[in-house]
Parts: structure tokens; C-alpha cells; sequence
């Protein structure tokens, strides 16, 4: 079953309310609703039946490596922008949309230039990196249907999927000629970004994480 952009938005909008917060809890993918939490599509925009689906599913937030991983490619990316003063990095909180195939997303970290930068409503149109830090309830979505929406975007460059459970960093990059795709599984491998010139090493972003 499929919805309409209002019933999406009317559902975050009622979780919100109850909940007190500005967490979105809904991902949107042309009439899909699925949980940022999540890789299966919701059937049911009732209220009473989203506030029984979360408690009883504990998709409650993230793990402590998922934070770690989070907070330090965050970090890296802020300190380039201030360096750089061309670029803005937002964390899970802004919301991504994407206006030719109508989804909403969540990444865990966007960059965008701040020259060109289009925000509606709080929501970024036009990201230049999204960066998704894979989970167990996740990474089905994130490899999948959330990177097919992704790549469709005409003013993303990168793509990243970092693992939080083994070392292993996937690497979408666009080229003159199409994307392309890096594995990174060394501790000492450099990731070249295509968006911003910056290559950022994969211990900067594992620091501290135990396998």
C-alpha cells in the first residue's frame, strides 16, 4: 500500500506531537513510508498503531558505536568546512529531500555547498555528500532502496555506507562518466571525496571502534 505525501506528513507531524521532540520518525519513498529505524515499509499511518510499533520493535536510537562513528566523521567534515568556509555538514537532524522522485530521507551526515544551498521548511534539496552509517535494522534500506535514491540525485557526488560492525567503508562516487564504487576494508586507506576536496583517512573515522 502506498501513500500520499500529506498522510506521510500528517503521521510525523501527530509522533511529534505526542513524543514532544523534532525527531522525524517516517522516511518517505514515492508513496513507501518506512521507519528511519527500519527497512520495511509501514502499512498502517494510524497514530495509535505507529506509537504500539515503535515501542514493541525498540527502535528507540543508536548504538554507542553508531554515535562514536557519527560524532568523528561529523567532526572531520565540520573542521574542513570551517577551514573552508565554502561547505555546511548537518547531522541526522535535516532531513533530505529529493524532489525529482519524491522521498524524504534521513542521512547521518549531509554536506552541502553553502553558496548554492536550497532549504525549505528546515528540509535540504539539494545535498552534495550523504554519509549513512549502517545498522543491524538498516542496512538492508541503506544498500538498497535509500542508495537507489541517493544516486538518482543530480547535485549528490558521494555516497558513503560505513559499517559499524566490521571495518568496511562503500564508496559511491560520480565521474565524467557514471558513478563509481571504492571498497574501503584498511584501516590505513584514504577516502577521496569527488564533492569537496578532501581525502579523509578511514582511521580518523574508526578511532576508538572495536571490533
Amino acid at each position: 500500500m502506498k501513500f500520499t505525501l500529506e498522510e506521510y506528513q500528517t503521521a510525523n507531524a501527530k509522533l511529534e506531537e505526542i513524543n514532544e521532540d523534532d525527531r522525524i520518525y517516517l522516511e518517505f519513498y514515492d508513496g513507501l513510508v518506512i521507519p528511519r529505524q527500519g527497512s520495511d515499509p509501514i502499512w498502517n499511518l494510524d497514530v495509535d498503531f505507529l506509537i504500539n510499533f515503535f515501542n514493541t520493535n525498540n527502535m528507540a536510537g543508536s548504538t554507542s558505536k553508531h554515535s562514536t562513528i557519527s560524532v568523528q566523521t561529523i567532526r572531520h567534515l565540520a573542521n574542513f568546512a570551517e577551514e573552508n568556509e565554502n561547505y555546511e555538514v548537518f547531522d541526522s537532524g535535516m532531513q533530505v529531500v529529493l524532489d525529482k522522485i519524491r522521498t524524504y530521507l534521513l542521512p547521518d551526515v549531509t554536506v552541502v555547498e553553502s553558496a548554492t544551498k536550497i532549504i525549505i521548511n528546515e528540509q535540504l534539496h539539494n545535498p552534495l555528500i550523504a554519509i549513512e552509517i549502517l545498522s543491524k535494522g538498516t542496512q538492508q534500506k541503506d544498500r538498497t532502496i535509500k542508495k537507489e535514491a541517493y544516486l538518482s540525485c543530480e547535485s549528490l557526488k558521494d555516497y558513503l555506507m560505513i559499517d559499524q560492525y566490521v571495518l568496511n567503508i562503500e564508496h559511491h562516487f560520480r565521474t565524467e562518466s557514471g558513478w563509481q564504487t571504492e571498497i574501503y576494508t584498511n584501516i590505513n586507506d584514504q577516502i577521496a571525496f569527488a564533492g569537496i576536496p578532501l581525502v579523509l583517512a578511514v582511521n580518523k573515522i574508526y578511532k576508538n571502534v572495536k571490533f
